[in-house]
């Protein structure tokens, strides 16, 4: 038959307190020669059909309050390298790899969330990249890039800026900004900047 569940849950409770938390912490050591206990929270496997989903979320709020944060981070360090974050896809050998969306929910009555992508700041060594690209194919086209500002209805469409970074030091001189199209064997791919066409009115 089916399997038994495991359910864990913190306390409710009534007008005028906070519900109950709830914590999974892994041990800590002071032991310099080891590292602090690990969480895993994994979905079960299928054998022939498919493995368990992951969810994490957090719930709706009322009418006048705001949904909870879901923050995703590492810990800070002092002298070695702060913890990555990865969120993958997993790779698949005969169909369609997952895909990987990042995404802000839609506003009707106020404005609609941003994203952000962005590395952290330094003050002695260089500063981290942001990279963005789009698989290779050895059997088909490559995969494309698409950066795009949002159209309007009711006002002027958004935006799209492309700048290097500028320098204060007279020594050296402001980033390039370069558009380059592909090489082939046969022909070179092709460069157009243009603006659209304009309505009648």
């Amino acid at each position: 038959g089916e399997a038994g569940h495991v359910s864990i849950g913190a306390g409710d409770s009534g007008t005028g307190f906070d519900g109950g938390d709830l914590i999974l912490e892994a041990g800590s050591t002071t032991d310099t020669r080891y590292e602090g206990g690990h969480v895993s929270v994994v979905s079960g496997a299928g054998s022939s059909s498919s493995s368990g989903h992951v969810l994490v979320s957090s719930s709706d709020a009322s009418s006048a309050g705001v949904s909870g944060w879901l923050t995703l981070s590492t810990g800070t360090t002092q002298s070695g390298a702060s913890g990555a974050v990865s969120v993958l896809s997993g790779a698949s050998t005969a169909g369609t790899a997952g895909s990987v969306v990042v995404s802000t929910g839609a506003a009707t009555g106020g404005a609609a969330g941003s994203v952000s992508v962005g590395v952290g700041s330094t003050n002695s060594g260089p500063g981290g990249s942001v990279s963005v690209s789009a698989g290779t194919s050895s059997g088909g086209s490559g995969g494309s890039v698409a950066v795009s500002a949002g159209t309007s209805s009711g006002g002027s469409g958004g935006n799209v800026v492309v700048s290097a970074g500028s320098t204060t030091d007279t020594r050296y001189e402001g980033g390039h900004v370069s558009v380059v199209s592909g090489g082939g064997s046969s022909s070179s791919g092709h460069v157009v900047v243009s603006s659209s066409d304009a309505s009648s009115a």
